[in-house]
């Protein structure tokens, strides 16, 4: 049913696919916490749609994917769900290394993404990355509300050190 609704509001977005299913693909992904069918969701649609000259839908798919493996119960499911979408997230960043959209992508499956199975080691520097990008071009996404939401997960969920929450703090204040 879901799946419906997306492809519905897919026809009343802008009119460039890109940036539609872009557009539908950040709202999805801010549920992936509270629907835990959003990132199946998401996937399908992207898995159905020509989004190979994008690495930031790329992104979206591969987060879509990882989260996929809290949907099943075999641990050889998870982890092959898991390693699948974090290969597509690390294809994005290598096709678009400088991305702050992609960072973010990988910055938040690896903030979600269990200890045990190593892939939290570009935290940091994703961090750092979109913060100096959001300073340097204040409506890097396009998007006030977007650009809001990532400002808040950082904030709240990137345990930033001092001096990145203050400037978080401050980009927040200008919004």
């Amino acid at each position: 049913m879901k799946l419906l609704w997306l492809a519905i509001l897919f026809l009343f977005l802008p009119s460039k696919p890109e940036q539609s299913l872009q557009t539908m693909a950040r709202r999805v992904f801010f549920q992936f916490e509270s629907d835990n069918r959003a990132s199946e969701n998401l996937y399908k649609l992207l898995n159905q749609a020509d989004i190979e000259k994008s690495a930031t839908l790329l992104a979206y798919k591969g987060a879509a994917r990882a989260s996929m493996a809290n949907l099943s119960i075999n641990p050889a499911t998870k982890y092959n769900r898991f390693k699948e979408g974090r290969n597509m997230i690390e294809n994005a960043v290598s096709a678009e290394p400088q991305n702050a959209e992609v960072r973010f992508v990988r910055m938040s499956v690896q903030l979600s993404t269990p200890a045990f199975l190593g892939y939290q080691s570009d935290i940091s520097a994703d961090r750092l990355l979109i913060i100096t990008k959001m300073q340097t071009s204040p409506a890097l996404f396009g998007d006030a509300d977007f650009q809001r939401k990532v400002l808040i997960f950082l904030r709240d969920r990137s345990r930033p050190v001092q001096k990145e929450l203050s400037q978080i703090e401050q980009m927040l204040s200008k919004l």
